[in-house]
């Protein structure tokens, strides 16, 4: 019989933590998307929380999409770190719509990933080109993630 110390427990404890916080990385990136919070709303309500004009039973807001880069000299070249954090809303007409709204979170990371790399990939002559290219990047984060919940929506409904 093995016993499991304190220690143990508490060190699987946080990685379990860990894992539910959903980060994904990579030595340039990474994804932050914290537990959703969730709120079973009337289904005639969800059209006030939800950005659709179709019939829906359950959509996931993000209340904060933020991209964070940072520029860093590697070798002869410039490069940039990206950090995207997402905090999720799920609002939902009832708890087994949580399954499905939790598909399309995955289908987003799916998404972001190759972006990222892309993005963390591309080396610049200077450091101000390589502000300025992180700038732009951080400026239309917004945009780029509406065009992703569009492709996400358009592969899963």
């Amino acid at each position: 019989m093995r016993r499991f110390t304190g220690y143990m427990i508490l060190s699987a404890v946080s990685l379990l933590a860990l894992a539910a916080h959903a980060q994904e990385w990579s030595p340039n990136w990474s994804i932050d998307v914290p537990t959703p919070r969730k709120r079973v709303v009337k289904r005639e309500e969800i059209v006030l929380y939800c950005r659709s004009e179709k019939q829906i039973e359950g959509c996931t807001e993000f209340l904060g999409e933020v991209l964070r880069c940072e520029c860093r000299k590697s070798g002869e070249a410039w490069t940039m770190t990206a950090r995207a954090q997402l905090v999720p809303y799920m609002y939902l007409s009832r708890p087994a719509i949580e399954e499905h709204e939790r598909l399309h979170l995955d289908d987003l990371r799916a998404q972001l990933a190759p972006y990222l790399t892309e993005l963390t990939g591309r080396r610049f002559e200077d450091a101000e080109s390589c502000r300025s290219a992180a700038e732009f990047e951080s400026v239309v984060f917004t945009l780029r993630m509406d065009m992703l919940r569009k492709l996400s929506n358009r592969r899963l409904h």
